[in-house]
């Protein structure tokens, strides 16, 4: 089983195997307003390149998902005919509910007809500190410490 734990507060990525017992905890530097800039630069353009790949996406409105105020976008592109030996035109379907609040993606659908329908979804969201001994790892593994340069 691997792991990942990603510590905004923190600023740290914990990972670890159950196969190997060894974490590693990455200390990432700090941000700075000129990289977050950056961030929501680089954040417009992958969301003009998915425009461009997929067309503009249908607005979908809002809704509650797991008592979360969530935003909802829908892109689909249509395979033609003959592509991948299919003899109709395949739609596959791209949906995503965002939290603006928490900056996350609540709830994520993709429909392709050739594989199958995939969801990603957080769920029991809870809006206190966690109880961080879920996110843990266990006692007897090695921690290596890892601090990125600045």
């Amino acid at each position: 089983m691997l792991y990942r734990i990603e510590d905004p507060v923190a600023n740290t990525t914990t990972k670890w195997d159950s196969s190997s017992k060894i974490v590693k905890v990455i200390h990432w530097p700090p941000i700075t307003t000129k990289e977050s800039n950056s961030f929501a630069q680089s954040e417009a353009a992958w969301d003009n390149a998915m425009a461009s790949a997929f067309g503009e996406p249908e607005k979908l409105g809002t809704k509650t998902l797991e008592g979360v105020v969530v935003e909802g976008t829908r892109s689909s592109y249509t395979v033609p005919v003959g592509r991948d030996h299919h003899d109709q035109p395949i739609v596959v379907t791209h949906e995503i509910w965002y939290s603006p609040e928490l900056k996350i993606v609540v709830l994520e659908t993709n429909d392709d007809p050739r594989r199958s329908t995939t969801k990603n979804a957080f769920v029991n969201i809870g809006r206190g500190e966690p109880n961080v001994r879920p996110y843990q790892p266990p006692s007897d593994y090695i921690v290596r410490k890892v601090q990125m340069p600045d």
